[in-house]
Order: structure tokens, then C-alpha cells, then sequence
């Protein structure tokens, strides 16, 4: 009796291998090129999409399988998408818009699964896949099916597919390639199902339309108008790429209302900082006293920084979002919360196997020098400026007119630095008639600063550019400054 039970779980076993054996060769391999591009648009729809869930798996069924399922999500045993081999072909007869097509397609499967729908529905059903849902009524599966259409339709717009276009063609052609019956039990007719998609298709366009105005008007610099288009979206359609953009639209705001000298670098989210750097204070003035300005200010931060918190929420690895938090902790004076999220940010780019982006650098530059550290800050500018960061020449420039050297500060502060200098070379070519064992070369000379400008703390600094130290000395509000030459050689 015990052998003859061994029999039947080894048989049992092997029944098993050979069942999982024969429908892992129905599946297209993780490698294939059709399985890649599937992947690849799911990956970017599910990230404009944003939510902490993890995307569900997906499985691309060989056209030699033998069954047709077209596309369908399934919860259990865990979360899935299928999709048919055939359906890419499909999609692929749509020439330049198969991308665009496919999106469609994958963008409504998706949407059931971010919006907690059924478990078998839409496109599985057109090839005769039951609804799982039992006692479920023909109403329900009407607003089901609009509603995966109308936010697989917009989050796919926003990866950067024109879904909206396409879902009535592309639906149109399922139906004739897989000869799907005009009536199937259970499921809207074809043409109740055909005008589902056109009238999802009209309500999505205006929200593209109302996201379209939001960047337009951010672009015209109408940043009070942009953020209300971008908060309208989130109210309805709370997606990783409206929520950055929401915040982008507040600091631009805030840039806005800070006085320009202080915000004398480009922060990577601007658009034009050379417009900003010739606003006038006086413009800045008439949007209210400073009280009233700086509340605002503190106010758009802070809404600002909820959005971007939420779209790193939905989206660990979405870098946009914190190097904007980034630069909103540099506009609130907290420099080391700024370095700190691009230090976060450089572990997540370890991790996925990719390169801090130049514009992580640039704020982690910006957040050194604000906080005094600028001899730090140099390896980030180098680094946005070779990663083509946003107005990267013009930061690297200001950053080098902030570190330039004692000497360069010098020769601003004096009108007649042509006989400071000249004064310079003589002691220099004097030092080279002086011997190590001749008393060390020592001259000192007080000049006035015709300018009127206040040095602000004593120097002691070596000049590499004469073999001299130039120390100095100062008294206090005042337009002298006495500078001793040493010379150091000796």
C-alpha cells in the first residue's frame, strides 16, 4: 500500500512538471523583443500612474499556444496581466502609432488593477474568458469598463502616448481580428461597447487639454494660473507626474516673490533665470509688503512640498521629484535637507544602476554654497555642467565668481588695481634678487578704496598666482586696507 502511494505522488509530481513545463513554453520569454516593449510600455503608464503598489507581473502568451485571451488582468494567485503574442502583431498594423496603439490596450488593464475592478474583464472577454465576478450586474460592468477606459486613456497620455485617439480604432480592429461576435452574454454589445470608448475618448480631452493649458500658461509664466489646473487634475486624477508638476507651478511662484538678490542661482525647476535675475525689486514690492509676501511664500512652499513628497511617494525612484524637494529645502534655508535628499536620491540611482542626473548636482552645489561650504560645492557644478544641467554654464560661471580668488577680489574692490598690481609684480621681481639667507622680503602699504565698497572679515590668504603671501588687515566701516606682501620662497 505505502509503494503504491509513492507511485501515485511521484506520477502526481511529474504530472505537475510537465503541466508547468508545457504552459511556461506557451509564454514568450522574458528576452523576447515583443515581451520587452509590452514590459516597457506597462512600466511607463503604471509610473504616470504613480502608487506605491508594485506593477503587477506580466505574461505574454505565444501566438502557438492555441487559446486567445487578447489581454486580461487577474488578481489571484497574484496580481497579472496577459497579453496575446497576436495583439502585438496587431498593434504593429497601426504602423508609427503601434506603440500608441498597444498603450491603449495595456493602459485599460492596468487601470483595473489601480482602481480595484474585477479580476477578468475587458478584452479577455471578447474571447469568450467568463467575468469573474458572479451576481455582478450589466450596469456595473458598463461603469467598470468606462472607467478603465477613461483612466488608462489619461495616465497614458501622460507616459507620453496619444491613447486618447486611438482606443475606438484599436477596439474596432480587435473586434475584426479575432472575430468577436457583436453580442457575447454578459458583456455590452459591440457597438454599446464601441460607443463606451468614444464617449471616454471625449471626456478624457479635457483634462489633456486642461494639463496642456497648465503647461502652457507655466511656460507663458502665468504660474497662478498653472497651479489651478494642475490642483483641478489632482482632485480627480492624483498621478505622479500632476503632482510634480503642481509643485513645480508653487516654485516658480515662490521664485516669484524672493528678492532676486536672494536667489542668485538658477534653481533646476526654472525656466528663464536671466528674466528673473532683471526683475526689479520694485515689482517684486507690489505684491504686498514683506509680511504678507513671506506668508505666502511659506505657504506655497509648503504645498510644494507635499507634492513632491506624494510623487516620491507613488514613485520611489522618480528623480524629478527629489531634486525639486531638494530645491524647496533649499528656498527654506535648510541646506542640509537639501544635500541629504540628493544623497538619498544618489543610494536609489545605486541601486537601479544609473547616474545621478546633472541636475542633482547642481541643487546639491546650490545647498553647499548657501550653507558656506563652497570649497565642497565644486565637484557637483563640475559634474551638472558635464551632464548638461539646467543653465549649467551659467551656475558654473556664478559659482566661480563666488570661489574666484583673493586676488580676483582684490582687483574688484580697487579702482586703480593696475598700480596695486604693478606694485605686486616689483616686489615679486625685487624677491628674485634676494637670497635664503637674506632677511625675508617684507612690505606693507595702506590703500583706499575709491569705490566705497566695506570688506567684511581680515584676510590671510596665499595668492598661487605670485610665489607671495598677501595678508591683510582692515579697520571696520572704513574705505582702507593695509596689505602686506611676504615673500614665502624665502
Amino acid at each position: 500500500m505505502k509503494v503504491y502511494n509513492r507511485h501515485v505522488i511521484l506520477v502526481n509530481l511529474l504530472l505537475i512538471i510537465l503541466t508547468v513545463r508545457s504552459y511556461a513554453e506557451q509564454l514568450l520569454p522574458a528576452t523576447h523583443y515583443k515581451y520587452r516593449v509590452i514590459l516597457s510600455v506597462c512600466q511607463k503608464i503604471a509610473a504616470a500612474r504613480g502608487d506605491v503598489r508594485k506593477m503587477p507581473e506580466l505574461e505574454v502568451v505565444s501566438k502557438n499556444a492555441g487559446s486567445s485571451r487578447i489581454a486580461m488582468f487577474k488578481w489571484l494567485p497574484v496580481p497579472k496581466i496577459y497579453v496575446d503574442e497576436q495583439l502585438y502583431d496587431l498593434c504593429q498594423t497601426f504602423g508609427s502609432d503601434s506603440v500608441n496603439a498597444l498603450a491603449c490596450i495595456v493602459g485599460h488593464e492596468l487601470a483595473h488593477y489601480y482602481e480595484n475592478h474585477g479580476s477578468t474583464s475587458s478584452f479577455a472577454n471578447l474571447a469568450g474568458v467568463a467575468w469573474a465576478h458572479t451576481g455582478i450586474t450589466q450596469a456595473e460592468k458598463v461603469r467598470l469598463e468606462a472607467e478603465a477606459d477613461r483612466f488608462g486613456l489619461f495616465y497614458g497620455f501622460l507616459a507620453g502616448y496619444d491613447t486618447f485617439r486611438l482606443l475606438p480604432q484599436i477596439l474596432a480592429a480587435v473586434y475584426q481580428h479575432y472575430d468577436v461576435p457583436a453580442q457575447l452574454p454578459g458583456y455590452p454589445a459591440k457597438e454599446e461597447r464601441l460607443k463606451i470608448a468614444e464617449q471616454q475618448r471625449q471626456a478624457v480631452m479635457p483634462l489633456v487639454q486642461v494639463f496642456q493649458t497648465g503647461q502652457l500658461l507655466y511656460l507663458r509664466k502665468h504660474y497662478e494660473e498653472a497651479t489651478v489646473c494642475f490642483n483641478y487634475l489632482l482632485a480627480n486624477y492624483p498621478g505622479r507626474e500632476v503632482y510634480n508638476n503642481a509643485g513645480v507651478a508653487k516654485l516658480a511662484q515662490v521664485v516669484q516673490l524672493i528678492d532676486a538678490e536672494q536667489l542668485y542661482f538658477a534653481y533646476p525647476f526654472e525656466l528663464d533665470a536671466s528674466t528673473r535675475l532683471r526683475r526689479s525689486s520694485t515689482q517684486v514690492r507690489a505684491l504686498g509688503d514683506q509680511e504678507i509676501r513671506q506668508q505666502k511664500i511659506d505657504h506655497l512652499l509648503s504645498q510644494a512640498q507635499h507634492d513632491f513628497e506624494r510623487a516620491i511617494l507613488m514613485d520611489e525612484s522618480y528623480t524629478a521629484g527629489y531634486v525639486n524637494l531638494a530645491c524647496v529645502y533649499s528656498l527654506q534655508n535648510n541646506q542640509e535637507a537639501a544635500i541629504g535628499k540628493i544623497k538619498e536620491l544618489e543610494r536609489v540611482c545605486t541601486a537601479t544602476h544609473i547616474s545621478l542626473p546633472g541636475n542633482a548636482h547642481l541643487i546639491r552645489g546650490i545647498a553647499w554654497v548657501k550653507s558656506g561650504q563652497v570649497a565642497k560645492a565644486r565637484p557637483d557644478f563640475d559634474n551638472a555642467a558635464k551632464n548638461d544641467a539646467y543653465l549649467a554654464s551659467y551656475n558654473l560661471a556664478l559659482y566661480h565668481k563666488i570661489h574666484t580668488s583673493w586676488r580676483d577680489h582684490i582687483k574688484d574692490w580697487f579702482t586703480n588695481w593696475p598700480t596695486v598690481e604693478s606694485w605686486i609684480e616689483q616686489f615679486w621681481g625685487e624677491a628674485k634678487t634676494r637670497t635664503n639667507t637674506a632677511k625675508r622680503g617684507v612690505e606693507e602699504k595702506t590703500l583706499v578704496n575709491p569705490k566705497g565698497n566695506e570688506k567684511s572679515s581680515p584676510i590671510n590668504i596665499p595668492d598661487k598666482a605670485f610665489p607671495v603671501k598677501i595678508t591683510g588687515s582692515e579697520t571696520p566701516q572704513s574705505n582702507y586696507l593695509t596689505i602686506k606682501l611676504i615673500d614665502y620662497t624665502l
